[in-house]
Formats: structure tokens, C-alpha cells, sequence
């Protein structure tokens, strides 16, 4: 998008945990945006400028709608780890409880869907979906080799192996990475996140190949995943996991995949032996 146009942008910046929406909310600073950070009770956040954030409930989501139309708020853009958050069905005002009722309906779906039924809601009160990629193009590599570390033989395999498994599982709505190891999937990740995925490759000293070094950590969208929500991210401690698991290596989807602090992760993977591969 035009930076030009982005500029005449008033952004309700939706954040969970994690690195990311510290990252985003320097890019929107860069870029001369103005914005406000929004906090739902429920959802686990880092520290923020507090003169920028607007504490919500989706309880009371009216309210919040009402407070950015006074505003003129016209763009939405979610970013960070969220999960669901357990909403108290006795708390919901009567004005909330029409908009509410196609998100609790998709509890039972799974994480992305209530979110996308949430940001629904926002487009809904004329507020424009923004991707992460148009404030930080520059953190999503295109197709390249990111280290001087490169992928052998076996793990051109394991990648190729670690494609059609994502295909399958991709649709259960999983996680976002799984690892191989010589063909073998040891894992997949779940809700719980790629750190502890990889952390379980070291828990168990009988489980199958773990006393065998290579492999690699496969990471990527899921197919059909909504644009404007929960990209794959990797960066310093990624690498660490990976180290520790005794991998090989990261392969990415180029252009598709976040790497944190670029320049710090790739230098650490450098040192440490790891290749980080943004393949087609």
C-alpha cells in the first residue's frame, strides 16, 4: 500500500503477547500513522505507552465501537499472540449481546475463526482490515537463502516431505510448523505455540530418532489462513529451539513468514550452524 495513502489512515492496533506489536507499532510510528492501541480484557498483552491505549471488554464492545467512531478511527489491524478469551455471558450488555453472538458461535471452531468473526465486527463499524505487511514489508523475506549456512542433501528431502504433510494437516486448523527429521514428522505444533513444540524433542530420550541429529523446522500460513490475522513469526529464540533440538535448520514460506529482528537472527543462526531458508 501507498504510503501516502497509509498515512491518511487512524489505526485501532488490536495487540496480544509477544515481540510483534512492539515491532508494528515502530513501523506505524515511521510511517507518521496515527493510531491507538487496543487492550481486551481476557487477552494477555506486553506493556504499551499507556497515553495510546484504550482498555476494552468485548462484554461492553459497543462502547469501544461508540469511543473510535467519536474518534473517526477508519482501520483495524490485529497483531501479537492472542487466544480466545473466556467471555462472561452474565456481563454482556444488552447492546453487545446482537454484535457478540457470531463470535460465541465460533468457539467451538477454533482460534482463528473467532478472530475472524471479530474482525468482521470492526469491518462491519467501517473500520478497513490492514495487513502487518503493509507497516513492515521488510520483515518477510522473499525467496533466498537468509544465512550462509545452507540446507544438504537430506534436508532438500525433509523439506519437500515437510510441504505435502502441511497440505494435509493444514485445513484442522493446527498450528503453523512442524518438524521432520530423515522423513519422520516428530512433531506438530499446536496452540501451545513452536517454542514448546520444540522443546518436546528434547523430553523424551526413547522416542524415535531422537538420538539422531538433523531435521529441520518447517514454518508457513495455513492454507486458507485469513491475511489480516496471525502471521508465522520466527526470530532469536526460534534459532535457540532449533539449536537445542538438534535440527538442522528453518525453512519458511517466502514472503509469508516473519523473521523478528533480522539481522540479530540470522547473525545467531550464522554463529550457531543453523540455515534459515525462505523457500517458494
Amino acid at each position: 500500500m501507498n504510503k501516502s495513502i497509509l498515512r491518511e489512515k487512524k489505526v485501532a492496533l488490536i495487540v496480544g503477547s509477544g515481540a510483534l506489536p512492539a515491532v508494528v507499532i515502530a513501523g506505524i510510528n515511521r510511517l507518521g500513522i496515527d493510531f491507538a492501541i487496543i487492550k481486551f480484557k481476557g487477552i494477555e498483552t506486553t506493556p504499551f505507552n499507556e497515553e495510546k491505549v484504550i482498555d476494552a471488554r468485548f462484554e461492553h464492545i459497543d462502547i469501544l465501537f461508540d469511543q473510535l467512531a467519536a474518534k473517526k478511527f477508519n482501520s483495524v489491524i490485529c497483531c501479537g499472540y492472542m487466544r480466545p478469551p473466556n467471555l462472561n455471558l452474565n456481563e454482556i450488555e444488552k447492546a453487545s449481546r446482537e454484535i457478540l453472538k457470531p463470535i460465541v458461535e465460533k468457539f467451538q471452531i477454533g482460534d482463528e475463526a473467532v478472530f475472524s468473526e471479530i474482525l468482521k465486527l470492526f469491518q462491519l463499524k467501517k473500520l478497513e482490515p490492514l495487513s502487518i505487511k503493509d507497516i513492515v514489508p521488510e520483515l518477510f523475506p522473499k525467496f533466498e537463502y537468509l544465512t550462509t549456512c545452507r540446507p544438504k542433501h537430506n534436508d532438500i528431502l525433509d523439506t519437500e516431505r515437510c510441504k505435502r504433510i502441511f497440505e494435509i494437516i493444514s485445513p484442522a486448523d493446527l498450528g503453523q510448523s512442524l518438524v521432520v527429521r530423515h522423513g519422520a514428522c516428530l512433531a506438530v505444533e499446536t496452540s501451545l505455540g513452536t517454542d514448546k513444540m520444540l522443546a518436546t524433542l528434547n523430553l523424551n530420550q526413547n522416542r524415535p530418532f531422537n538420538d539422531i541429529e538433523g531435521g529441520l523446522l518447517y514454518k508457513a500460513p495455513k492454507i486458507e489462513q485469513n491475511p489480516f490475522l496471525d502471521f508465522p513469526v520466527i526470530g532469536e529464540r526460534t534459532v535457540l529451539g532449533v539449536k537445542k533440538a538438534r535440527l538442522n535448520g528453518i525453512v519458511i514460506k517466502h514472503s509469508s513468514v516473519i523473521v523478528l529482528r533480522p539481522s540479530e537472527t540470522i547473525e545467531l543462526a550464522n554463529r550457531l550452524g543453523i540455515f534459515i531458508w525462505s523457500k517458494k
